[in-house]
């Protein structure tokens, strides 16, 4: 029989969290591996893209003209190829802090709210309707284009707002501890406010009564940096035979 958690403690309308452990965690973190042959396929996608053909790789007057940056289609390869391993590093350091997360929440105490649950699901529901509506795409058409059903889409709302309730409240607990605090120009560099905005934005924010939701998101965001550091990660390179499958999976690159 599964331990049903208790419920956190709410002082002023904040939940207070506590976890077992306070140390360092422990991950393991894949990286994804970048073929000499997924920068071909990336290469020809992105030539095709701009309308052109395999040919035209040979054609250094139609590659400069269509790419600027580069003279010819060995060096757009070249570029090619450091914008995957770009992309490799991204990747790799975001599934860290994932990863990260996730352990740190192993160690709640505490149950998270349903409540707080539909809040953070409301949040995500709503960012994704942004990032469809920013694409041109109805809900339909992304269900068509992708191959999954609304009922598919619905639970993958319901586990990403619970993983990422249970990671902030984790976040948050470790942070009370460690009593982390930030001034106003870290919170600002912490959320990446321009410098020519901060002070119009944290203005705005206590106006409306946003200043203290900016802080809390600050002190995550310092927290997550600090545990990231002392994180104990192992680092194992994606298996090779895993790349066949990969195919035009690969998001096409954009020069600038």
């Amino acid at each position: 029989m599964e331990l049903v958690k208790p419920e956190p403690l709410v002082i002023g309308g904040k939940a207070h969290y506590t976890l077992t452990s306070y140390g360092p965690v422990s991950v393991e973190v894949e990286v994804p591996n970048v073929s000499e042959e997924d920068v071909d396929l990336a290469l020809a996608a992105t030539v095709a893209q701009a309308g052109g053909t395999p040919e035209d790789l040979y054609n250094d007057i139609w590659v400069h003209k269509t790419f600027p940056e580069v003279l010819d289609g060995n060096e757009l390869r070249a570029v090619i190829r450091e914008q995957m391993l770009a992309m490799q590093v991204q990747i790799t350091e975001e599934q860290k802090a994932a990863k990260c997360a996730d352990a740190l929440a192993q160690r709640l105490v505490q149950r998270v709210p349903q409540g707080e649950v539909a809040r953070v699901r409301s949040s995500i529901t709503q960012a994704f309707a942004m990032s469809l509506k920013q694409d041109g795409l109805t809900e339909s058409e992304f269900l068509q284009q992708t191959g999954m059903r609304h009922a598919d889409v619905e639970l993958m709302f319901d586990q990403q707002a619970q993983a990422t309730a249970e990671r902030e409240a984790a976040i948050g607990a470790w942070a009370e501890y460690h009593k982390l605090q930030v001034t106003e120009d870290e919170l600002a560099e912490l959320l990446g406010i321009p410098e020519d905005q901060r002070a119009e934005m944290l203005n705005q924010a206590r106006h409306v009564g946003q200043i203290e939701h900016l802080r809390d998101a600050a002190v995550q965001n310092k927290a997550m940096g600090m545990i990231l550091s002392e994180c104990n990660c192992t680092y194992v390179h994606e298996p090779s035979n895993q790349q066949q499958d990969k195919g035009s999976g690969h998001p096409h690159l954009k020069l600038v």
